[in-house]
């Protein structure tokens, strides 16, 4: 069930923003008053996420990352760390063959 989680679009930042500000702290707090599993900032420039909001994020205590990322834009993934800590981390590498499954 996936239906505890927030999610914020950051697509509307102007690039000419050197870094995040506090007004982005001001558009992220309030969202997560209910204190959601997930937490997808859409839109999110790099420079942003390892700016204040990727140590906010772990301030409130999410893990998180980016992913997705194309011209400068990404989406940032955050997760709850008690629902990030059930998971445990797969030992291996998972490669996928281009070639159909014989089976």
């Amino acid at each position: 069930d996936y239906t505890d989680y927030v999610v914020i679009d950051f697509s509307k930042r102007d690039f000419d923003d050197d870094t995040s500000t506090d007004l982005d702290v001001k558009t992220i707090s309030p969202n997560l008053e209910s204190n959601p599993k997930f937490v997808y900032l859409e839109g999110i420039q790099e420079r942003h996420y390892w700016g204040k909001i990727r140590s906010l994020m772990r301030g409130l205590g999410y893990k998180g990352y980016l992913e997705d990322l194309r011209h400068g834009r990404g989406k940032g993934i955050f997760i709850r760390n008690d629902v990030a800590d059930l998971v445990k981390p797969y030992g291996g590498t998972v490669y996928r063959s281009k070639r159909p499954n014989p089976l």
